[in-house]
């Protein structure tokens, strides 16, 4: 069965999609009939662990939905074809809106060439439900990308978590699909085995969630920091826990723990230079990958991530941001990054799991890798842009502020700044990564922060 033919793209999508709707908690899926949804539908049936309904009226179908899902507790799945079956779905949705109740409504679609173009069957379905959803994806159509088994059950994942989040309700997910539908052959299939708990939520009583001994379990594990987790007690936090499981703590400039009293202890700050080398990123093979905060900064870093694609990653969010865009993440923790550390060192038994090198590796890599970059830079007379960033970082007072400007800047701070023993408060705007208001977001800085304050960034960046 190949993905060169759409139909066999199709049914792969749909069939990774309800196992995913199923590993993340859902047990029933109300079907209505229709041509453009037969994927979802095929993929429904065939699955062991679903329950599938069959209704001929979309609008009593999703009340029957709704019902269900208001008497069990459990968040169900509702699918349909194209055009208005979608449309007769809205009574109920508006309904579980205000009443708060876990749906996750499938519509399929035509492919984005025939809307608007007076195909039959076909009308925008991608704002259908606009003001109430928790969540609401216009998906691709299957066979345009790599990763898109990755990104079905990501996509599933994020539906059920969104459905069943604080304020539950309904979540829409808008399914094109392109002729054939389904391949000639069908052919069996197994659902690949999905971890479970998929989500929790350390918000409420993280003392009382075994995080730590879920982690033991794992002997090379790595906790990954990206930008904006700002806290100033999160790396007192963060370095007990890595000392706790033996694991090293890669910490992207933006997120601050690179500088202050905890920041040598399993900090690896040269990760961005060691991971360059293909051996040594080889070597360090993890088996699971903690992350917080945004995407990381070094493309050596997120390449060795991308490489060893075995290795668990569980993705830690206090806002279900699912900051997640290689569909990696099998377990999320709505937790910001201090609690859950905090959480994790209390269930560890606060000691060493057990005598490892593991971080010893990732110290003695990075020393090395340190070293031969520090013994480069004072052989090269030039005062170029690595010693500039790497004077900055080590001669601010200690409790300054460093804006740093996006492109090269940021990145030469990556590869260049190690541990310092004061406090540096970092601000990088890498959200979407743009190099505009840059000076002005530095004043502003200043200002909120009365701190001593300096903008770090190239001639376009502040032309900008």
């Amino acid at each position: 069965m190949s993905d060169r033919d759409p139909g066999a793209a199709n049914l792969r999508f749909a069939r990774h999609l309800l196992a995913g709707l199923h590993a993340a908690g859902i047990g029933h899926v109300v079907l209505c009939p229709g041509s453009r949804s037969t994927p979802l539908a095929l993929a429904a049936a065939e699955h062991p662990g679903l329950v599938h309904t069959v209704h001929l009226d979309e609008r009593s179908a999703a009340f029957f939905a709704l019902g269900h899902a208001k008497a069990t507790g459990r968040p169900v799945a509702i699918a349909c074809t194209s055009g208005t079956a979608a449309a007769n779905f809205l009574p109920a949705v508006a309904e579980a809106h205000h009443a708060r109740v876990p749906l996750v409504v499938l519509t399929a679609d035509r492919p984005p060439e025939l809307r608007a173009w007076g195909a039959a069957q076909t009308l925008d379905q991608r704002g259908l439900y606009a003001g109430f959803t928790r969540f609401a994806e216009d998906a691709p159509c299957p066979g345009e990308r790599d990763g898109e088994d990755r990104y079905a059950a990501a996509l599933a994942r994020r539906a059920v978590v969104a459905a069943t989040g604080p304020a539950p309700g309904p979540v829409h997910l808008n399914l094109p699909f392109r002729e054939p539908l389904v391949p000639a052959q069908i052919g069996t299939w197994t659902p690949p085995p999905h971890g479970d708990p998929t989500h929790a939520d350390l918000r409420g009583g993280p003392a009382d969630y075994a995080t730590g001994d879920r982690m033991k379990q794992f002997a090379r594990g790595v906790l990954l920091f990206g930008p904006d987790v700002h806290d100033p007690a999160l790396a007192q936090a963060a370095s007990s826990l890595a000392l706790a499981l033996g694991w090293p703590v890669l910490a992207d400039p933006g997120s601050g723990l690179r500088a202050g009293p905890f920041a040598d202890r399993a900090l690896v700050a040269g990760a961005d230079l060691l991971l360059r080398d293909a051996a040594t990123a080889r070597a360090l093979a993890p088996d699971l990958v903690v992350r917080f905060g945004g995407h990381p900064t070094s493309a050596s870093v997120n390449a060795w991530l991308a490489s060893h694609a075995m290795a668990e990653v569980w993705l830690v969010d206090p806002a279900d941001g699912f900051r997640d865009p290689a569909h990696r993440a099998m377990r999320t923790f709505r937790a910001d990054a201090r609690r859950f550390c905090e959480a994790a060192f209390g269930s560890t038994g606060q000691g060493r799991v057990a005598p490892s090198d593991w971080l010893a590796t990732w110290k003695r890599a990075d020393a090395t890798a340190r070293a031969a970059m520090q013994a480069r830079l004072e052989a090269t007379p030039q005062f170029l842009g690595p010693q500039l960033a790497q004077a900055l970082w080590q001669s601010l007072p200690a409790e300054a502020a460093l804006c740093v400007a996006n492109s090269m800047p940021i990145r030469e701070l990556d590869a260049f700044a190690g541990p310092r023993a004061g406090a540096l408060r970092v601000l990088v705007n890498r959200g979407v990564n743009g190099i505009d208001g840059l000076l002005s977001c530095a004043l502003g800085s200043a200002v909120g922060l009365g701190k001593p304050t300096v903008l770090y960034c190239g001639d376009l960046a502040f032309l900008h």
